[in-house]
């Protein structure tokens, strides 16, 4: 049974070919650390080899999502494949727990992003109750900020969500939504649940956008990413002073994020009665 009903195979599984470059990396290595370590180091290799290309640029891209397998497989072709956060994550989750590792995914509690796609890593478990955080993209490997542990059927709900992503930079919302539609009732993931927002929004059923919006929230409120746009979708729905208040919070989060201040400032302008003006900072 795959881990996420919308798709026909679970991203992380991994080939026979994975399994065997994992376990040559590992290099007979005992403990869960050193095989971590060692795994990081085989495909660290591998992008300094320029036979897997890591893409350091965040922001969404128009290109389909690639699982495991399907990276692995184009690196044993040579095709040098690019890959984001989210592919280079799997790509190692399905390595690591094909040598036996407690590997998932994470992502940053506070994230400064644009909330389409966000920032993902690996993590393993130790014995010790510690864990080590991997995160092949920027090349960094042990402790780092504060995470949450992703389950498996909302790591892979990111698949689903880098293809809407996709549809909607091709310009295809309706293709788009029904995507992240597959999975709505599924997994709570606050991308999915912004991306639905927008393109919710943008068909006019500001309600639904509204509830979506407010799940991402409850599920990331320390992202102001999903504060602005739960306080724009609000702004649009008339609901001022709410929105206005979600934008407050954003900028208490994140006080350089000039879209919440211009956002607020043409709310303001256009509405100089409000009562809740005082609420948000807009200069």
């Amino acid at each position: 049974m795959y881990v996420i009903a919308a798709l026909a195979a679970t991203p992380f599984d991994s080939s026979p070919e994975m399994k065997a470059f994992a376990a040559k990396a590992a290099g007979g290595r005992e403990s869960a650390a050193a095989q971590a370590r060692a795994l990081y180091d085989g495909l660290l290799g591998a992008m300094r080899d320029g036979r897997l290309s890591p893409d350091r640029d965040n922001t969404p891209k128009a290109r389909e999502p690639l699982t495991a397998r399907e990276l692995w497989d184009r690196v044993e072709r040579g095709e040098a494949p690019a890959a984001g956060c989210y592919e280079l994550t799997i790509l190692y989750v399905g390595m690591a727990r094909a040598l036996g590792l407690d590997a998932r995914g994470v992502e940053p509690v506070a994230t400064t992003d644009t909330g389409a796609i966000g920032h993902v890593l690996a993590q393993v478990g130790l014995a010790t109750g510690t864990s080590i955080q991997v995160d092949l993209q920027n090349r960094s490997f042990g402790r780092g900020g504060e995470v949450r542990a992703l389950t498996d059927a909302e790591l892979a709900a990111h698949h689903v969500n880098h293809t809407a992503v996709a549809a909607m930079l091709r310009g295809d919302n309706e293709a788009a939504l029904a995507a992240l539609s597959a999975i709505l009732d599924q997994v709570e993931v606050p991308q999915v649940d912004n991306n639905a927002a927008t393109l919710l929004a943008r068909a006019g059923q500001l309600e639904a956008a509204a509830r979506y919006a407010r799940r991402a929230v409850r599920k990331s409120p320390r992202a102001a990413v999903y504060r602005y746009q739960l306080g724009h979708v609000l702004i649009d729905a008339e609901q001022l002073c709410a929105g206005l208040g979600e934008l407050a919070e954003a900028l208490r989060l994140q006080p350089g994020y000039r879209e919440v201040r211009a956002l607020a400032r043409r709310t303001l302008e256009a509405h100089p009665t409000l009562a809740c003006a005082g609420s948000v900072n807009a200069q």
